[in-house]
């Protein structure tokens, strides 16, 4: 298996039900044991913050680009084995597009959201074959139900075919996403 280098978008809060932390937790406890390096926002706070710890935790190495705005306001992860302070929101992004294998959503807000459509926009455009750049969308309580939602209106409506969003998995569990990542790895 190659070591793989997984993106997390996720949010600087932590949210207000306490599953979500502990999914952060399990998420970065899960690519460490996995062997796999995560690269997420570079912030100590929220979600940002658990998913890092824990892999850290859990011998990860963990990287961290986060845009010179958020290093006060997220307060910047000084503890990582690689921290790189950018410009930008869009630096940040061409970091993650660049060296991301694997990209996993977990409960955010707008950011969260942005570096989705911005992640799935740029391989549908740039890459030539979706299936080997996967974005799994953790859909914990239903969090992301209105998101599937609005995925399928847009294949609905015929603006967004389905085998363009084919590689947008979303699932309901850390164990589903640990299928998902195995099966990725194996191929």
């Amino acid at each position: 298996m190659t070591k793989k280098n997984i993106v997390i978008y996720c949010g600087c809060h932590p949210g207000n039900n306490s599953v979500f932390s502990k999914v952060a937790e399990d998420v970065g406890t899960l690519i460490a044991k996995k062997g796999h390096n995560l690269i997420y926002g570079g912030g100590k706070s929220g979600l940002m913050g658990i998913v890092a710890n824990s892999a850290m935790k859990s011998k990860g190495f963990v990287t961290g680009v986060i845009p010179e705005v958020f290093v006060k306001k997220e307060q910047a992860h000084y503890e990582l084995q690689k921290l790189f302070i950018v410009k930008n929101l869009s630096q940040r992004k061409e970091y993650f597009l660049k060296h991301g294998d694997i990209f996993i959503i977990l409960p955010g807000g707008l950011g969260t959201l942005e570096e989705l459509a911005d992640t799935a926009s740029y391989i549908r455009t740039y890459k030539d074959c979706l299936e080997n750049y996967p974005i799994y969308v953790l859909n914990i309580n239903g969090f992301y139900d209105p998101l599937l939602k609005l995925f399928e209106t847009y294949t609905q409506y015929s603006f967004i075919p389905r085998n363009e969003w084919a590689n947008i998995i979303f699932c309901n569990s850390v164990e589903e996403l640990n299928i998902h990542i195995s099966k990725f790895e194996n191929n």
